[in-house]
């Protein structure tokens, strides 16, 4: 059975979500138009050297540095860095448990089901 979060549930309020991590995110990389993001550096770069095939530009991305690498993909407009501190911008819930999910997913108050009836 899934859990049921309310809002008591809450422990800390978060803008984004990493894809990585699942960790929630004030700031970070945002990838095109918010399709994936990066909390930490070091995913960061690890994503574009293994794994994301944004740029056909027949480049050794494991030949070049961090700082090249995060350069490239800056200038070819694939992601940015960004910081979100603005209360609309909250979407995100880090949950007693540890759990981080879509503020769309807490009930507002349990629901309580009477079987007697």
């Amino acid at each position: 059975m899934e859990k049921i979060y309310t809002k008591k549930d809450i422990v800390r309020k978060w803008a984004r979500k990493c894809n990585i991590t699942g960790e929630g995110m004030n700031e970070g990389w945002c990838w095109g138009d918010g399709d994936f993001y990066t909390k930490y550096e070091k995913d960061t770069i690890e994503e574009i050297r293994y794994r994301d095939t944004s740029l056909d530009l027949d480049l050794d991305y494991t030949k070049m540095s961090d700082d090249e690498l995060l350069d490239l993909y800056f200038v070819n407009n694939i992601f940015y860095w960004t910081e979100w501190d603005d209360d609309e911008d909250i979407m995100y819930a880090e949950m007693s448990d540890g759990n981080v999910i879509k503020l769309s997913q807490i009930e507002s108050e349990p629901t309580y089901f009477n079987f007697n009836k």
